[in-house]
């Protein structure tokens, strides 16, 4: 079970989904929610996503599931399927992208 939830899948498009869900609940639903609530989203949705980071730092350097630079995810669904043109989603971690995170 545990490999089912820790695979190594798309867990780079949670670092940027995870404060746009969390920018989304607060802006749909904060206004009415009690205060303490749209406070606990707006800090552990970026303290989450900071927290992949960190796993993928680890991860790219040494110490965890090593990865090879640079480390690639691609989705599996397709961004841009036309005749003649084919254009996946993909995320990229190295040296410079993990700078930026």
């Amino acid at each position: 079970m545990n490999d089912l939830i820790f695979k190594d899948y798309l867990w780079l498009a949670a670092i940027p989904l995870l404060p746009f869900c969390g920018f989304l609940f607060n802006g749909i639903l904060g206004a009415r929610m009690p205060r303490w609530i749209v406070s606990t989203v707006a800090l552990l949705a970026p303290f989450f996503s900071f927290l992949l980071v960190l796993r993928d730092a680890v991860g790219l350097y040494g110490g965890g599931p090593v990865y090879s630079s640079p480390y690639v995810e691609t989705c599996p669904l397709a961004w841009l399927n036309l005749p003649g043109l084919h254009i996946d989603f993909s995320f990229t971690l190295d040296q410079l992208s993990l700078v930026m995170l």
